[in-house]
């Protein structure tokens, strides 16, 4: 943090103000959401907006049945490779929900921040919530997949036929 002033966010009334420092830091990492002002709306709504544009990107903007089964349909290729194929393709399942971990404690951040600012009934912290659901659902399929990934093949492939994945519960 700098020596900068405080930066008047709130009136609140005739009780007082609310006051927060900047950052100069400028990266946009996993801990730091001063790129987005989380002190203002207009600020969490950018937050949840680019979030939600993450998550869509980093699952090709599928739904989470089309996610879970693509992911089964790579693995199954994957296994048919060879055992090294199968273990980079887990590691990059494991990747994803770190990443998916990652954005569902920023789109906390930014519910609190909303919380705090408006309100849990206002749109804008509602529209922040549906995002965090979203964020835990994938990360509960893609999680649901590789435990059973881990039980082995025939544990997957009985969870598949069954349709007792997590994702075969996700309308199509």
């Amino acid at each position: 943090m700098s020596g900068k002033k405080p930066l008047l966010l709130l009136k609140l009334g005739m009780s007082g103000t609310v006051s927060a420092t900047l950052s100069d830091s400028h990266w946009d990492d996993m801990d730091n959401d001063d790129h987005f002002r989380l002190w203002t709306v207009s600020g969490c709504k950018d937050g949840t907006y680019h979030l939600k544009g993450l998550m869509m990107q980093l699952v090709s903007n599928r739904t989470p049945f089309e996610l879970g089964s693509l992911e089964f349909l790579h693995w199954q290729l994957a296994i048919e490779n060879g055992t090294q194929v199968e273990e980079d393709f887990l590691e990059e399942l494991q990747y994803a929900v770190t990443c998916f971990l990652g954005f569902h404690g920023r789109i906390h951040r930014v519910q609190h921040a909303l919380h705090q600012l408006v309100g849990d009934d206002s749109t804008e912290w509602f529209h922040a919530d549906r995002v965090g659901c979203q964020i835990t659902k994938y990360v509960a399929i893609i999680k649901d997949l590789l435990n059973h990934m881990y039980g082995g093949t025939v544990n997957i492939f009985d969870y598949w036929v069954n349709d007792l994945l997590l994702c075969n519960s996700e309308p199509h």
